[in-house]
């Protein structure tokens, strides 16, 4: 009789084996679960068989936690269900490659070691000096101006320092700026206190101290904000779409240029957003996003966690279609990516680690769809219609 664990034992052994932690015993279980169906025991491990076996896994997996039924559920509770069985689908990716490997079938591996995850690397810009590559600069004290330090900290963040009560004469309030390319993100703190995470192909400006009125900086592409308080200085984060004004708070903004909706979520505290073109203005309450489009600016609840998880390393994807899935990972793995028409739109349910390797990444995006297959060609990938 075939045996099928319950969905919390399923995913207790798949955190133990994803954290090495499992033991030979448990290992046995899992696998034995893994290869009992009988519609799975096939003798010849041939590429084309793993790809179902990978298929019906999934399916298996997506019913065990209920994801079979995820049109008919909120954003938030898809999340919920999301982080529930992403471990488990990662485990089929991982004993499949064992299967994969172990059967020597030809996979260019040489390609997929060449493309990386992302890490922290980016420019500094100050005035109009040449930049620094943030990534070879040795930690220390960078430039001394005026009354503020620049310095590159030991856990590699770029931090403005403003030392005790100096006062700044006004030449010295140079424009600062630091960026990241594709496969890039970098942690800043101004001379407020105020920290910025920074994500792939993103840019934010500022002045290397505020000195007086409002502290405003300005973004292109995705940051998160952790705003220092200051009841009489309002923080104000400028992008091509709208304008977000606090006094203290945590919130994300994510503005691509290149995309046509932007967001600010909000976290903690209140923030007022403004679109710059027209005259609409809200106020937002923790829970609350912004989305800016073409339609205009609407307010919508969100999952904090879904909204930062590219800030705590992860990917999340929650019902987005395959092309703005692969726009993420394109940006994030610094490769150029093409996703033909035709499967652009298929929706896709996945969570995954941004440090794996780019081929795992793929394959997981994959098991979405029947539907889906991928080429990686050098640094570009190319999804297609199976």
């Amino acid at each position: 009789m075939t045996y099928k664990p319950k969905s919390e034992r399923l995913k207790y052994l798949a955190d133990k084996w994803l954290k090495g932690t499992i033991s030979t015993e448990e290992k046995i279980e899992f696998d034995e679960w893994y290869l009992s169906y009988e519609d799975h025991l096939v003798e010849d491990y041939t590429a084309e068989n793993l790809e179902t076996i990978e298929v019906d896994l999934y399916k298996q997996i997506q019913s065990l936690a209920g994801m079979d039924q995820a049109k008919q559920l909120s954003r938030i509770h898809r999340f919920k269900k999301i982080c529930y069985w992403a471990a488990s689908i990662l485990v089929i990716v991982g004993i499949s490659t064992f299967f994969y490997t172990r059967q020597k079938t030809e996979i260019n591996t040489a390609e997929i070691a060449a493309i990386m995850p992302g890490s922290d690397k980016g420019n500094l810009r100050l005035g109009d000096q040449q930049a620094y590559d943030l990534e070879k600069l040795k930690n220390g004290i960078l430039e001394n101006r005026g009354g503020v330090e620049i310095v590159k900290t030991k856990e590699g963040a770029i931090s403005y320092i403003l030392k005790g009560n100096v006062d700044m004469d006004s030449k010295d309030i140079i424009e600062s700026s630091v960026s990241t390319p594709n496969g890039g993100q970098y942690q800043i703190q101004l001379s407020d206190g105020t920290r910025i995470w920074l994500n792939a192909a993103s840019e934010v400006k500022f002045p290397i101290a505020f000195v007086q009125g409002q502290r405003v900086v300005e973004l292109q592409g995705e940051a998160y904000f952790e705003v220092a308080k200051d009841a009489k200085r309002p923080f104000i984060v400028k992008t091509a779409t709208e304008e977000v004004k606090v006094l203290g708070t945590h919130f994300n903004v994510n503005a691509y240029r290149e995309e046509a909706i932007s967001r600010v979520s909000l976290l903690e505290g209140k923030v007022e957003v403004s679109a710059q073109h027209g005259s609409y203005k809200t106020l937002l309450s923790p829970g609350q996003q912004t989305v800016n489009g073409l339609t205009g600016m609407q307010v919508e609840s969100f999952n904090p966690e879904e909204s930062i998880a590219w800030k705590n390393g992860d990917f999340v994807f929650n019902n987005e279609t395959l092309e703005q899935v692969m726009i993420r990972v394109g940006r994030w793995y610094d490769v150029q990516v093409q996703v033909d028409p035709k499967i652009a739109n298929i929706q896709i349910w996945a969570s995954i680690s941004k440090s794996e390797q780019i081929d795992k990444v793929l394959r997981l995006v994959k098991l979405a769809s029947e539907d889906i297959t991928y080429r990686i060609e050098g640094r570009r990938v190319y999804m297609m219609p199976k």
